[in-house]
């Protein structure tokens, strides 16, 4: 056994790069396929446990809108099904949706543009809550001008790169097996649209308040090296306790869906 549980990772980290090795992640970066996704996926599966699911995912919401597939889904299995499954991919509501994660053999630039320009239709997608007990108790105390934003916003629905009070935005990353230096990496995450970058075994950095700030010019960085992993999965762990946290105010509105027939 490992002595810590930066030793752990690091370990973790070792094994994932030579099975993206072995499996020729590295001799075809520009390849199509499951087999690097598998990776990140099965990776996640183990490490987040029951609450959540991993998978690859379309998301719709209750206006009728839905994305692209994106390539590793992370969503709130306890709130929300699938809508649809078939084998290892989900069509899931936006309201369940914590994180989305593209894969990557190498991370260029012109896979962050074509991902920002549009982010397979995720940020014109709304999700829509119904206050749970306890922001109902605390919205009978705010002042006028806090309890019409509120109600506005259960209203209209809540825009997925938005947040609002203690229910944060959804978190977009990229995974690679190889990218650019960090510093080149930081100027990707200037524009919205890209919250966590990790490049295996070279560097994690993210935005300084997950889920909250959108445009940033200073991402912080959590890890280099062999420790790069780790920090990318921390910044999971960060993300999905975030999302916890906000089951406490808000749950889905699962009618805005499907309404009964008088």
């Amino acid at each position: 056994m490992a002595s810590s549980y930066i030793e752990l990772y690091r370990k973790l980290s070792a094994k994932m790069h030579s099975d993206a090795v072995e499996i020729g992640v590295y001799d075809h970066p520009t390849a199509k396929g499951d087999g690097r996704e598998d990776l990140v996926s099965n990776l996640l599966k183990e490490r987040i446990g029951t609450t959540f699911g991993v998978s690859k995912a379309e998301v719709v919401d209750a206006n009728g809108a839905t994305t692209g597939e994106f390539d590793c889904a992370i969503y709130d299995q306890g709130v929300a099904s699938s809508l649809h499954v078939m084998g290892h991919r989900r069509v899931v509501r936006v309201e369940s949706l914590a994180m989305v994660i593209e894969v990557k053999s190498k991370l260029e630039s012109r896979d962050v543009d074509e991902y920002t320009n549009d982010c397979k239709g995720l940020d014109g997608l709304r999700r829509f809550y119904e206050p749970a007990p306890l922001l109902s108790l605390i919205l009978h105390n705010v002042p006028p001008d806090r309890k019409a934003a509120a109600e506005k916003m259960f209203e209209e629905g809540l825009p997925t790169c938005s947040r609002f009070e203690d229910v944060p935005a959804v978190i977009h990353s990229f995974f690679a097996f190889d990218g650019p230096e960090m510093e080149t990496a930081a100027q990707y995450m200037r524009p919205p649209g890209v919250d966590i970058i990790c490049v295996l075994n070279k560097y994690t950095i993210a935005k300084p308040n997950l889920g909250a700030s959108l445009n940033v010019n200073h991402p912080v960085f959590w890890g280099k090296g062999e420790d790069a992993l780790g920090a990318f999965l921390q910044c999971i762990e960060h993300t999905l306790q975030k999302f916890r946290i906000s089951r406490e105010l808000v749950w889905p509105a699962p009618l805005r869906y499907f309404k009964p027939t008088p």
